[in-house]
């Protein structure tokens, strides 16, 4: 949003600022609450009577704070935040026909159909593949986590979000039936992995104080931005693509991209009764044969291209996704890409210092559009010196362009971190850690799967296998509530 809607913005982001403190402490003072409805009465952010005495919970200022110091005040899409543990404390198991209340945090750790579902409240982490028959989302937060997957079904039927919902998307989240937000709305599609579709339906953005950003990627059959929104309802960071069919723009100037170039990809009609965007970093991409425009097109100041059927033409080769662990004193790396036609290869750099860096390998791409590719590399950390090692992905176009990944810390040193220790007589063996730990997983020898636990919040405990465990070489799998991956190797003789 750009600050000229922003009077005061000094004293306003103070303000903020001192909210937020306020909420992190519990305690909101009543001269600050007095304070803040009156700059929120000027904004017209909140619809309240002068004279009226408001009472507003902490969870309204907590979507308000997010609202105005992560988009108005910063003028940057609001910051992705660490995703939660698949188990924390004070955490129950989401069952079957579960209603999520105010207070209660519910978890999903295993696959499988839940019925219905009311968020009435409360928070709900999804962790695993989990399909929802009936749902029902009056307020509180929905976070699938990084491998979720959430699908809504509700009967066709389409979902009315109430005020003060919600949604952090790390993983994928479907809707079958069409979604209508309401006033304070959040939704975040966090990461540049993240996929959020709603297919065959209507996506309906209406407020005021509702956003949906993007940094991901973003599917609907029909997407329509109402009048009723705050400025700059959608904000897209770079580089992400919105997929529609149609698109029905109301407000105007509704789409931002303010860190970069982001994609709009319409495949049918545009019908803007306003101009979409002020900003350039919007990338307009459609087929003149094949779509039509309702009267002017009202791109506004957006670069367009109207001869384009994909969002990978306009936008650069995505590393979506960098991750590493250390494994038996090598750094096992892997990072998967969409859309590199136009890469050449990657370089692989090292740092033992975070600043500089070394180039230790070298792969080629695959240079396939349109699809998802994954690569891995293993790099030798034994004997050179430090146990943290800092890697990133240099991406290298064909046209001499560069691009790099994040950078991902590997720790080579994880016994301080994990040990794994066998029994020397019986088939069991204990893991103790640092971290909280969440899952364990052990293979055998031919890589198949033999053993699953869960575990919740727990510094060490004692897994027993089988009774006939076979002597041999056992991999074991770990992973912490903080989304640490450890691999050991335990023989049992």
């Amino acid at each position: 949003m750009k600050t000229s809607h922003l009077p005061e913005q000094n004293a306003n982001q103070r303000l903020v600022a001192a909210l937020c403190e306020k909420i992190n402490s519990q305690y909101i003072p009543d001269d600050l609450l007095r304070e803040y409805t009156q700059f929120l009465i000027s904004f017209n952010r909140l619809l309240v009577e002068k004279n009226q005495t408001v009472k507003l919970t902490k969870k309204i200022f907590i979507v308000i704070c997010l609202l105005l110091s992560g988009i108005s005040i910063s003028a940057q899409c609001i910051a992705t935040p660490t995703a939660p543990s698949c188990n924390p404390a004070g955490s129950s198991v989401l069952v079957a026909n579960d209603v999520v209340g105010a207070g209660q945090i519910k978890t999903i750790n295993a696959n499988g159909n839940y019925g219905s579902l009311t968020i009435s409240g409360g928070t709900l982490i999804v962790c695993s593949s989990a399909t929802i028959s009936s749902f029902a989302f009056s307020g509180g937060a929905i976070i699938v986590n990084t491998g979720g997957n959430f699908v809504i079904n509700n009967g066709g039927a389409a979902v009315a979000f109430g005020n003060n919902c919600i949604i952090h998307n790390f993983g994928n989240i479907q809707f079958n039936v069409s979604i209508v937000t309401g006033q304070n709305n959040i939704i975040h599609n966090a990461t540049t992995s993240s996929v959020f579709t709603v297919a065959f339906n209507q996506f309906v953005l209406q407020g005021p104080n509702t956003f949906l950003v993007n940094n991901g990627i973003f599917n609907s059959s029909y997407f329509i931005v109402q009048s009723t929104n705050s400025p700059g309802p959608v904000c897209s960071g770079a580089p992400s693509a919105i997929v529609t069919n149609f698109m029905i723009n109301q407000y105007a100037n509704a789409f931002t991209s303010p860190n970069g170039p982001s994609c709009i990809n319409i495949t049918q009609m545009v019908i803007n009764n306003q101009p979409m965007t002020s900003s350039s970093n919007v990338n307009i991409c459609y087929q003149a044969s094949n779509v039509t425009i309702s009267g002017s097109a009202n791109f506004g100041n957006a670069t367009v291209n109207n001869n384009c059927a994909s969002c990978s033409i306009v936008l650069p080769l995505r590393i979506v996704e960098f991750n590493g662990i250390c494994d038996e004193n090598k750094a096992l790396l892997e990072w998967k890409t969409r859309d590199e036609a136009g890469t050449d290869h990657f370089n692989v750099e090292r740092s033992t210092d975070g600043v500089n860096y070394e180039l230790v390998g070298s792969v080629k791409a695959q240079k396939n559009g349109n699809t998802y590719n994954t690569y891995t590399f293993s790099s030798e950390t034994q004997d050179l010196g430090p146990n943290v090692f800092y890697y990133r992905i240099k991406q290298i176009e064909i046209s001499g362009e560069t691009f790099y990944s994040k950078i991902v810390a590997i720790n080579c040193n994880t016994e301080l971190e994990l040990n794994v220790a066998p029994s020397i007589t019986e088939n069991y063996f204990t893991v103790s850690s640092i971290y909280t730990l969440d899952l364990v997983t052990v293979y055998d020898a031919a890589g198949r799967l033999i053993h699953t636990s869960y575990y919740n919040n727990e510094h060490f405990f004692t897994t027993i296998v089988n009774n006939t465990l076979a002597r041999g070489v056992y991999l074991v799998r770990v992973r912490t509530s903080n989304g640490k991956m450890f691999n050991r190797k335990v023989v049992f003789n």
